[in-house]
């Protein structure tokens, strides 16, 4: 089929999906546009509420670093995706992997390829399945840096990422929505309608849909890649039928599709070209189906929570392995994970000066893989080693039991705070292309918590902060078969990585709620970390996760918030990182022999040791109908380390962006156009050596090697929103 048949095929669907998002739509720009309150419009900016500690409080009062981005931010800064929520957050790198899979590291310390690392959250209920869905239909998002695991368990060692949905309101009726249109041929539509039933019932229905042609070509046969189409529902209701009690219930449904898993070659790591040439085009799809059921009952001074959550995807991606236009080497693999929660949790709900919460969390994620290779006939491989092959399949049920508690006692102007959770983790796999072979890795570990707090000045907090982070062993998938022999080891466990967290901050609001202000300093040492890696086996590659050794970060970081007059936002945030190895080994696979080196002193890949983001918005009032607002903002990341010996470097590199709008004063429509990379900055969110290769000395390729692949930044883009709210 050609590509002009892929996009007519592609516009058609389109145009079926507005009978389905027409009736939510109302304007053009994610209904975030519209949630400005009232304090921000006042200039006041000191009293953002978050939950990060699981209950209601001001940003300013939470004894850790937070950053909280509302939706009307994310909305004015063109956040659509994880790299622009990355770039707006300091000692953070966050981007999507070729799987469409995340890539964080907080404060140095994350996943690594395969490994997790951060925590991903709708509301109270993490997110195994669909972490890079897009923005929508969010009051918020607060990403909490350093482990979470005392609340929030194992897999959030480095921190956690938590989306606050918007929830269905008894108050009026509501609707809003937005339509997009942009560079590279980008379509996006939004709506969402508020509906109360009665006086004890409501219900929130939203859905989206965006379309982009991607900015990278295939060359070999013109068609896109980075291509992709989204789409998707939430559908929740709330029931109070008393102040003592309520049930919210929630189904969301997503589908992703594209060609977004296509690479793209590179000489040198400045090699920032973007177009490929591979025969067979990449394609991928992902369908995830999602319920959450919360119960709260309020007893006196306790609420207590039942918070059950039942989430399913199916994943299938097909990619051309050796990235040429060779009729070679290619991979089809399917994915499903199936994931089940319960959390109970009790937590005072007084003014008194104990704060507590305790509970109990269950959580069974199982996840099948089945991947097939073709290595095809006429090309350079070795006769015996042409056909049809199937390399991984297998069943990994992972358990997870856990009790917890946290505790805070105010006594004056001092508060002390006592945390822990004792988990246990259960993981097991089996691989039919073994025959009968199981693996397993159990373990249980307790997390503690510690911190202190002073208040200083009413809106003025100092705090001190010690907490562990864990990350719990598991088992490899297998990547085996065509090959026997010793390359069974690969499937074996992997530790736990241990992270141990001392932080001391100051944060607070000033000039009457004008200035709002943290700063932080921290040190992490953390324990057999684990990291993504690759054998060469009979000339095939193979990925699996090992533990390399144990590392250090150190930094500080700060930002501020700034309404010197009422019209006026500013906004700033800088960072300083020195992640480095202490101790372990890693093999880089430039041959089949098993041959590691130290890493010792080496910075530790996706760290950069600076970043920085800032922004300004004016927002004029044109007598009283409209408002102008004008916006200018900028990003800078600092060099990182692509590979764990430091030879693949990345520059630092700034993009800048702005945004005009015109609306009316009441919100209940508006038009804005936004530029983003306006100096059309050449970067990679995510570059790696290719299968037979590794980095030369100076980021170039090595004679006959096939080095990198990676995924260029997005280029110089526009986009125009029409945004319409009642």
């Amino acid at each position: 089929m050609s590509y002009k048949s892929d996009k007519s095929l592609r516009l058609r669907a389109y145009a079926n999906a507005w009978p389905i998002c027409l009736p939510l739509m109302i304007v053009a720009a994610p209904a975030p546009a519209f949630a400005a309150d009232a304090r921000a419009e006042s200039g006041q900016s000191d009293d953002i509420v978050v939950t990060a500690r699981k209950r209601e409080e001001r940003l300013i009062d939470v004894p850790q670093t937070v950053q909280a981005i509302s939706s009307q931010e994310i909305a004015r800064a063109g956040i659509e995706n994880l790299e622009d929520l990355g770039r707006q957050t300091t000692n953070i790198t966050l981007n999507t992997r070729s799987d469409n899979e995340p890539n964080v590291v907080i404060r140095g310390v994350g996943s690594f390829g395969n490994t997790q690392g951060v925590g991903f959250y709708f509301d109270d209920v993490q997110n195994f399945t669909d972490q890079s869905t897009r923005l929508e239909d969010i009051e918020r998002v607060e990403i909490l840096k350093g482990p979470q695991g005392t609340l929030y368990g194992g897999s959030s060692i480095g921190g956690a990422v938590k989306y606050v949905l918007r929830r269905p309101r008894m108050d009026n009726f509501s609707a809003d929505g937005s339509f997009s249109y942009g560079s590279f041929d980008t379509k996006s539509l939004f709506g969402a309608i508020n509906a109360p039933a009665s006086e004890t019932l409501a219900v929130r229905i939203s859905g989206y849909l965006s379309d982009t042609d991607g900015w990278i070509t295939n060359t070999f046969n013109g068609k896109p890649l980075r291509s992709r189409k989204e789409y998707g529902t939430r559908v929740a209701a709330v029931w109070a039928p008393s102040p003592d009690f309520e049930a919210y219930l929630s189904y969301r449904f997503g589908k992703l599709e594209g060609s977004f898993n296509g690479q793209v070659p590179a000489n040198s790591i400045r090699d920032f070209r973007r177009t490929a040439a591979v025969n067979a085009q990449p394609q991928g799809s992902r369908t995830t189906h999602a319920v959450t059921l919360q119960l709260k009952g309020s007893v006196g001074a306790v609420d207590l929570f039942s918070i059950s959550s039942y989430a399913q995807a199916h994943k299938i991606y097909f990619t051309d392995i050796d990235q040429t236009t060779r009729d070679q080497t290619e991979i089809r693999a399917d994915y499903t994970t199936k994931v089940y929660t319960q959390e109970l949790r009790a937590q005072s709900n007084g003014d008194g000066p104990l704060d507590w919460v305790a509970g109990a969390y269950f959580s069974r994620v199982e996840d099948r893989n089945i991947n097939n290779s073709v290595l095809r006939l006429g090309t350079v491989l070795p006769a015996p080693l042409r056909g049809f092959y199937p390399l991984v399949k297998n069943k990994i049920p992972e358990l997870t039991y856990a009790a917890f508690g946290d505790l805070t006692y105010k006594t004056g102007p001092f508060a002390v705070s006592v945390g822990g959770r004792i988990s246990r983790n259960e993981v097991s796999g089996t691989y039919p292309l073994l025959g009968t072979r199981k693996e397993e890795s159990n373990h249980t570990i307790f997390i503690p918590k510690l911190g202190l707090s002073y208040d200083l000045k009413p809106d003025v907090m100092a705090y001190a902060t010690f907490s562990k982070g864990f990350e719990p062993g598991r088992v490899n998938s297998g990547s085996l078969a065509p090959f026997q022999g010793p390359e069974d080891a690969i499937s074996v466990p992997f530790r736990p990585e241990v992270a141990m967290n001392y932080e001391v901050g100051l944060k607070g609001a000033a000039a009457d709620g004008k200035l709002v202000f943290e700063l932080a300093a921290f040190y992490i040492s953390t324990k057999d970390r684990q990291v993504e890696s690759r054998a060469l086996l009979n000339n095939s590659p193979v990925e699996f996760i090992t533990n390399v050794g144990d590392s250090r970060s150190y930094g500080v970081e700060g930002g501020a918030t700034l309404k010197p007059v009422r019209e006026l936002t500013l906004r700033a945030g800088a960072g300083y990182l020195n992640a480095k190895w202490k101790n372990g080994v890693f093999d880089q696979p430039t041959t089949e022999a098993f041959d590691p080196l130290p890493v010792k002193g080496y910075r530790i890949q996706y760290a950069p040791s600076f970043s920085a983001s800032g922004s300004a918005e004016w927002r004029h009032e044109m007598g009283e109908a409209y408002v102008l607002s004008l916006r200018a903002d900028a990003t800078h990341t600092g060099a990182l380390y692509w590979d764990v010996f430091n030879k693949g470097r990345a520059d630092p590199y700034t993009l800048v962006g702005a945004r005009i709008a015109f609306g009316d004063i009441s919100h209940k429509w508006e038009l804005s156009l936004r530029a983003d990379n306006i100096f059309d900055k050449g970067y990679f969110t995510e570059l790696g050596f290719g299968a037979l290769g590794a980095f030369g000395p100076d980021g170039t390729c090595p004679t006959g090697s096939r080095c990198h692949q990676g995924y260029p930044g997005t280029p110089r883009n526009f986009t125009g929103t029409l945004s319409l709210s009642f």
